[in-house]
C-alpha cells in the first residue's frame, strides 16, 4: 500500500493555460524531490481529463541554500500520456503554478519574481525564472541547455 502525499495547503487543480495542467502542491520540496511517481495513474487522470500531465511543486528552504543555489520552488512535471514520463523543465507547467499561487495571494520571491528549480531528479537542475508583471500576467523565462540545433531553409 502506498503511503498519502504530503500535500500542501492549496487543493489539487486543473489549471489551463493552453495545455491543461493537473497542479499538486507538496508540503515542501523535499516532498517534490522524494517523490515516485505513479506514471500509469497520472497517464490515466491525464487521458481522463484531457490534462498534459501533473506538475507538482513545493516551497524550498532557501536560507539554507547557498546564494548560486536559491530557488522558491521545486517543481517536477510529468506526462505519461505523451509518452514523457518526467519534463526535466516545463515553461507552461510553471507558468500555471505562478498563476495558481497569485491567484492564491501566495505568489513567492520579491519584485514579483522567483526561480524555480526543475529537472535535478534527471540531472538537469534547470532554473526558471517566474515573473508576475503589473498587469497579472505571468512570465517565463531561463537559460537552456541546447539538446538539438538545426535550420531550415525556405
Amino acid at each position: 500500500m502506498l503511503a498519502p502525499l504530503p500535500l500542501g495547503p492549496l487543493p489539487a487543480a486543473l489549471w489551463n493555460n493552453g495545455p491543461a495542467w493537473w497542479l499538486v502542491e507538496l508540503e515542501d520540496a523535499a516532498a517534490v524531490r522524494a517523490l515516485v511517481p505513479d506514471l500509469s495513474a497520472i497517464d490515466a487522470l491525464s487521458r481522463a481529463s484531457g490534462a498534459i500531465g501533473l506538475a507538482v511543486f513545493g516551497q524550498a528552504a532557501t536560507n539554507q541554500a547557498p546564494m548560486d543555489q536559491k530557488h522558491a520552488l521545486a517543481v517536477r512535471a510529468f506526462c505519461p500520456a505523451d509518452d514523457i514520463p518526467e519534463d526535466p523543465v516545463t515553461g507552461s507547467a510553471n507558468a500555471a503554478i505562478g498563476a495558481l499561487l497569485h491567484a492564491a495571494g501566495r505568489f513567492p520571491g520579491l519584485h514579483g519574481r522567483y526561480i524555480a528549480s526543475q529537472g535535478r531528479e534527471l540531472g538537469r537542475d534547470g532554473r526558471v525564472t517566474v515573473e508576475l508583471d503589473a498587469t497579472g500576467d505571468i512570465w517565463i523565462g531561463g537559460q537552456v541547455q541546447a539538446v538539438i540545433a538545426g535550420s531550415a531553409t525556405w
